[in-house]
């Protein structure tokens, strides 16, 4: 999760968007969920300044604006 984190706050992203949604355990391959999941989570948790401090003190809180999936 630090590398995902790492990732969106070096390249700052208004918005993320994952080809599938995080919800569909079952539906599709086990790792397309599982991507969703973590893009989430990272969403979550990248601007969170108490997650990771020592890991990612290079790398200030960014606050993505939104997240969704690829509909189609």
């Amino acid at each position: 999760m630090i590398e995902i984190v790492k990732l969106i706050r070096t390249f700052k992203p208004t918005a993320i968007i994952t080809r599938f949604d995080h919800r569909t355990s079952g539906k599709t391959h086990g790792h397309h969920t599982a991507s969703a999941i973590l893009a989430l989570e990272g969403f979550t948790k990248t601007s969170n300044p108490n997650f990771a401090p020592t890991e990612l003190s290079k790398f200030k809180p960014w606050v993505v604006e939104g997240i969704d999936y690829n509909k189609s």
